[in-house]
């Protein structure tokens, strides 16, 4: 996961302070290790494997004791959900893109307003939100920058952060944009910290 990356918080922190310097907009970076709970994918998928399990004890040509299924199944099924529910990446891609997308988008929206990305006195925050597991990026521009910067140019940028360098990359190219559309003036100040908030 990039936000793991030793170098993670320095790079990004030193990226945010350089476009900063050029646009009266605040970056706020919010690292997730992932967005949502897959749990109920979790649970399925053992409920699958246990009726599986439970098929292969009835019809299997090798005899067992009746008597143990109950506890053969049970088991099989706890085991698995408990496995899946440990380690989601192994039932994410199950979710669907949608599903994915969506769960982003909510995390995304709920860190713009727990970390204040909309007190900024001209309503110039943007919220870059990095989900790691899903491997999104989700940007959440506030109103003064929904009105000074087109829709089609931020459906045009694309910020990856499958690295540390990629994501350090598309940073700078947000910097450009927010820098031709909201420059810096004379007012510009820091309003917002621009270390990464890590979420665990």
């Amino acid at each position: 996961m990039v936000h793991t990356d030793a170098r993670f918080s320095a790079a990004i922190e030193r990226a945010v302070s350089e476009i900063e310097v050029h646009t009266d907009a605040e970056v706020v970076v919010v690292a997730a290790p992932c967005s949502g709970s897959y749990a109920d994918l979790a649970w399925l998928g053992a409920g699958i494997v246990a009726i599986v399990v439970l098929a292969f004890l009835v019809w299997s040509p090798v005899v067992f004791d009746a008597v143990w299924f109950p506890v053969d199944v049970l088991a099989t099924g706890a085991f698995v959900g408990w496995a899946l529910t440990r380690w989601p990446r192994l039932v994410v891609a199950a979710a669907g893109a949608a599903r994915r997308a969506r769960q982003v988008r909510q995390g995304a929206l709920a860190a713009f307003t727990e970390e204040n990305v909309h007190a900024t006195a001209e309503r110039t925050g943007l919220l870059v939100y990095v989900s790691a597991l899903e491997g999104r990026v989700e940007l959440i521009p506030d109103h003064g920058l929904l009105g000074k910067i087109p829709g089609a140019k931020w459906n045009a940028l694309h910020v990856r952060a499958d690295t540390v360098d990629e994501l350090v990359a598309g940073i700078h190219r947000l910097g450009g944009l927010l820098a031709a559309h909201v420059p810096a003036t004379a007012l510009n100040e820091d309003q917002i910290g621009n270390a990464p908030r890590l979420r665990t």
